[in-house]
C-alpha cells in the first residue's frame, strides 16, 4: 500500500534513476496493473479472456466511460461496492470529502462527452495523488520556500460538488479539523464581488482554482477590488492559455502554476521550471492515439489519448479513452527531466458576459454555468448558448424517464435563479430542439458565447 511519505519518495528518487531503471519501474508496476484486473475485475477479466497473460499494452482493448459506468457493478475489484450503494451516497452533499464506507474519497468527472463517470479512491491511491502533487507540483524552490514562510495559507475556488478539486479540499478540512484556516474552498458559483471580499479577508499565500475563475479574479485585482499578495498561484480544471499566464502573472505579481490532471489519473503531467509539461510515467500511460486508436508519433496532435492509471487498484483504468487532444513531445527538455513532455489544446467552453440590472457587464467563467445544469434532474447532455442582451440557448438530452417539458422547466428555473444571484434578472432563456454540437476530438462543449464561437446546426 503506498503511502504519501512513500509516494513522495519514490517520485524523487525516480526522477534520478537512469533510463534502464526507469523503464523497470513502469513496467513493473504495468504488469502488475493488469494482472490485478484480469483477477479481481470481471470486467476486465472477460475483456482479456482470449488474450495471452504476457500481452502487452498496445494489444488490449481500448475501454470508454461509458461502457465502464454501464459495468460499474462489474468494473470494481471490491465487490462489496455496487452503483445502487452509492446512490444514497451522492446524493447528501454533506457527503462531499467523507468517505463512503469508511473507505473510499468518491469524486465525480465534468462528464465532458455526456457521460459523468464515478471514482474511488481509497486511501492508498490518494497517497499517491497527493504525493505527486507534494513532489512535483511546485517546480520552484524559492516558491515553495514563500509559501511556507507564508504559512502555507491557500484558498482553492471550485465548483461545489464531489469533483477532484472540490471534494479533495473538503476531504483535508474533515480530516484536519484544526487546520481549516489553513485551506478553504469558495464556490466558483459565487457572484465575483463575493468572492473578492472573501479572499481579501483571506488573504492566502497560494491561491489555486479553474483558469476562467483566476482570469476574472486577475480582471478584479488589476482594477484594484482585489487586493492579494500571494507567493503563487494554481490553475488547474481547465488549460491556461499563454495569455492567461501573462495576464496571472501581470496581475498578482507572482509565477502561476499548472497541471493537466483527470479525475481518473490524477496528475497526469507536472509542470517545470520552463513550464513544459511531463507526463508523470511512472505512475501513468498516457498513449497519443487517431480516431481509431492508432498511436501517432511524438510532435504530432492526437486525436485522443488513453490512459493508463498505475495506482488505483480497486478501480483500474487500463487504456481509458479520453477525448483530449494532446501533443507528446520526445525531444530533451532544458530542465534535466527525462520522462516525455507534452501540450495540450486549448480550453472548448466561453466566459460568458450579461448585463446586470444596472446596466453593468457581468462576466461569468464556464464553470458554474455548467454545474447548475449539470444537476437538472433528467439531464443527460446540455450546451448554453449565450448571446447578446441576456439571451440563452439551451439545448438538452434528456434522460429517457423524465418529460421533456418537465426537465426544460427545471432547467430553465435553475439557471434564471443562478443568474439572478449575479443581479442578471429576467434573462430570455430559450429552449432549443436541436441536439448539442461536439467538437471533431467529441467533446461536448456545455457554454458558448455565440459572439464567439463558431456553431453549427446538427
Amino acid at each position: 500500500m503506498a503511502t504519501l511519505l512513500g509516494t513522495i519518495v519514490n517520485c524523487l528518487r525516480y526522477d534520478r534513476l537512469s533510463p534502464t531503471d526507469r523503464e523497470a519501474v513502469r513496467v513493473d508496476r504495468l504488469r502488475s496493473m493488469i494482472r490485478h484486473a484480469r483477477t479481481a475485475s470481471p470486467v476486465y477479466r472477460a475483456r482479456y479472456a482470449d488474450l495471452p497473460p504476457d500481452s502487452p499494452l498496445s494489444a488490449l482493448p481500448p475501454v470508454t466511460k461509458a461502457k465502464l459506468m454501464a459495468d460499474f457493478d462489474d468494473w470494481l475489484t471490491d465487490r462489496t461496492v455496487t452503483s445502487s450503494g452509492l446512490q444514497g451516497y451522492l446524493a447528501d452533499p454533506d457527503n462531499i470529502g467523507r468517505k463512503f464506507a469508511n473507505r473510499y474519497l468518491v469524486f465525480t468527472t465534468s462528464g465532458s462527452t455526456g457521460t459523468p463517470l464515478v471514482a474511488l479512491y481509497d486511501r492508498s491511491a490518494n497517497a499517491v495523488l497527493s504525493g505527486l502533487n507534494t513532489a512535483r507540483g511546485i517546480p520552484s524552490r524559492d516558491d515553495l520556500a514563500a509559501l511556507v514562510r507564508r504559512g502555507g495559507t491557500s484558498v482553492g475556488v471550485f465548483a461545489e460538488g464531489f469533483y477532484l478539486g472540490y471534494a479533495s479540499v473538503r476531504a483535508r478540512q474533515l480530516a484536519m479539523p484544526w487546520k481549516r484556516d489553513k485551506f478553504r474552498v469558495l464556490s466558483a458559483l459565487r457572484p465575483v464581488p463575493e468572492l473578492v471580499a472573501e479572499l481579501n479577508r483571506a488573504k492566502p499565500a497560494l491561491l489555486g482554482g479553474y483558469a476562467t475563475i483566476l482570469e476574472l479574479l486577475a480582471e478584479e485585482q488589476l482594477a484594484g477590488r482585489l487586493e492579494l499578495a500571494p507567493s503563487l498561484l494554481m490553475a488547474g480544471g481547465e488549460h491556461l492559455t499563454a495569455a492567461g499566464r501573462e495576464l496571472l502573472e501581470a496581475a498578482f505579481g507572482c509565477r502561476a502554476y499548472t497541471s493537466y490532471a483527470c479525475t481518473e489519473a490524477g496528475p497526469i503531467a507536472s509542470e517545470c521550471a520552463h513550464r513544459r509539461l511531463h507526463v508523470n510515467d511512472d505512475w501513468v500511460v498516457v498513449e497519443p492515439v487517431d480516431d481509431d486508436y492508432r498511436p501517432v508519433p511524438p510532435g504530432t496532435t492526437s486525436a485522443k489519448i488513453l490512459v493508463t492509471n498505475l495506482f488505483n487498484r480497486s478501480q483500474p483504468f487500463i487504456r481509458y479513452e479520453v477525448t483530449d487532444r494532446v501533443t507528446v513531445h520526445d525531444e530533451p527538455c532544458p530542465c534535466g527531466r527525462l520522462s516525455p513532455w507534452l501540450e495540450v489544446e486549448g480550453r472548448t467552453d466561453d466566459v460568458t458576459t450579461f448585463t446586470d440590472s444596472g446596466g453593468r457587464a457581468v462576466r461569468i467563467a464556464p464553470l458554474p454555468i455548467y454545474a447548475v445544469l449539470k444537476e437538472v434532474p433528467g439531464v443527460a447532455r446540455f450546451q448554453a448558448l449565450v448571446g447578446r442582451g441576456n439571451t440563452v440557448e439551451l439545448r438538452l438530452v434528456c434522460t429517457a424517464a423524465e418529460s421533456e417539458a418537465e426537465v426544460a422547466s427545471r432547467a430553465t428555473a435553475r439557471l434564471k435563479a443562478f443568474l439572478a444571484t449575479h443581479d442578471v434578472l429576467d434573462p430570455a432563456i430559450t429552449v432549443s430542439p436541436r441536439e448539442p454540437v461536439r467538437t471533431s476530438g467529441g467533446k461536448l462543449r456545455h457554454v458558448l458565447s455565440v459572439a464567439e464561437a463558431e456553431v453549427s446546426s446538427p
